[in-house]
C-alpha cells in the first residue's frame, strides 16, 4: 500500500509538512480514495479474521457435537443391546430350566414305575419259591400241596371252586376238597400260559388221591 502511494505521489509526505500541505493533501481526491481503500482493506482483513475464527469455532463445536452424539448413540445402543441380550438369555435359561425339570420329573416317574415293577416281580418270585420249594420248616405244608399247571385264568376267579370242580368232574375224585389255593403269576409278561396254581389239601391222603388221578386231568395238572 505504501508503494502504491509512493507511485501516486512520488514520495511519502514527512511529519514536517506544513498545515497547508496537509490540508491540500486531504483535499486531494486521490489521497482520500487511498485512505478509504486502506480502511476498507483493513475492515476486510478484520472481517476475514473474524470469519476465520467463527468458522474455526463452529467447526470445533460441530466436531464436539458429533463426538458427543456418537458417544450418546453408542452408549444407548450398547445399553439397549445389553438389555436385549440379558432378556433373551434369561428367557432361554428359564426355558431350559423348565425343560430340565420336566425331563427330570419324567425320568423319576419312569424310574419309580420300573422299581415298582421290579419289586412286584421280586415279591412274586419270592412267593413262588417259598410255595413251590418251601423251606424245611414248611416241609409238612409242602407234603399237603399240589401244583396245577395251565389252569385257565379269569378275572375275579374263585380258585377253590375251580380246583374242586376239576378234581371232582375231570379227575373223578370224590370227597376231596382243597383247603386253600394260590396262583403264582407267570414271570414272562409276553407269555400266554397262565401262572401255576398251588392247592393245599387237608391231609396227605387226599393229596395222593389227586396225584394218582392226574391222568384224567388231560394234561391240566
Amino acid at each position: 500500500m505504501a508503494q502504491a502511494r509512493r507511485a501516486l505521489y512520488g514520495q511519502t509526505p514527512g511529519r514536517s509538512m506544513s498545515n497547508s500541505s496537509a490540508t491540500s493533501n486531504t483535499e486531494n481526491p486521490a489521497v482520500l480514495n487511498s485512505l478509504r481503500l486502506d480502511q476498507i482493506l483493513n475492515k476486510i482483513d478484520s472481517l476475514a479474521t473474524e470469519l476465520k475464527n467463527v468458522n474455526k469455532n463452529v467447526s470445533d463445536r460441530i466436531d464436539k457435537l458429533e463426538v458427543d452424539l456418537e458417544k450418546k448413540l453408542s452408549d444407548r445402543l450398547t445399553d439397549k443391546l445389553a438389555q436385549t441380550l440379558d432378556k433373551r438369555v434369561n428367557n432361554e435359561i428359564k426355558r431350559m430350566n423348565k425343560l430340565l425339570d420336566e425331563r427330570v420329573d419324567t425320568l423319576w416317574a419312569d424310574l419309580n414305575n420300573d422299581l415298582d415293577s421290579i419289586n412286584g416281580k421280586v415279591s412274586s418270585l419270592s412267593d413262588a419259591i417259598q410255595t413251590v420249594q418251601p423251606p424245611d420248616a414248611n416241609e409238612s405244608k409242602r407234603k399237603l400241596s399240589a401244583v396245577f399247571r395251565k389252569l385257565p385264568e379269569s378275572v375275579n376267579e374263585k380258585l377253590d371252586e375251580k380246583v374242586n370242580m376239576i378234581i371232582k368232574d375231570h379227575m373223578k375224585v370224590d370227597q376231596v376238597q382243597v383247603t386253600s389255593t394260590q396262583r403264582i403269576p407267570n414271570q414272562n409278561n409276553g407269555s400266554l400260559i397262565p401262572g401255576v396254581v398251588i392247592a393245599t389239601f387237608r391231609n396227605e391222603e387226599d393229596r395222593n388221591k389227586v396225584l394218582k388221578a392226574k391222568a384224567g386231568l388231560q394234561k391240566t395238572v
